[in-house]
């Protein structure tokens, strides 16, 4: 996987798990990647959450353009 697209999404999970800490009291962070369909695993207290980040695009040649 692209370098770039790995610190896309795990920049997108960090943001996102910082906000559910915050709002729940939870203690989320990030312990790796997935080598199968999703993507992150973020981990509290035992309990792994696999986490899928999908971005939307306006359309497919938008998606080339900034994966390409």
């Amino acid at each position: 996987m692209d370098t770039v697209q790995e610190q896309f999404e795990k920049g997108i999970g960090d943001r996102f798990f910082e906000w559910v800490n915050s709002e729940t009291g939870a203690c989320f962070s990030f312990t790796g990647r997935v080598d199968r369909a999703l993507d992150l695993v973020y981990s509290s207290n035992g309990k792994e959450l696999l986490t899928e980040v999908t971005p939307a695009y306006y359309d497919s040649a938008r998606a080339v353009f900034l994966w390409k």
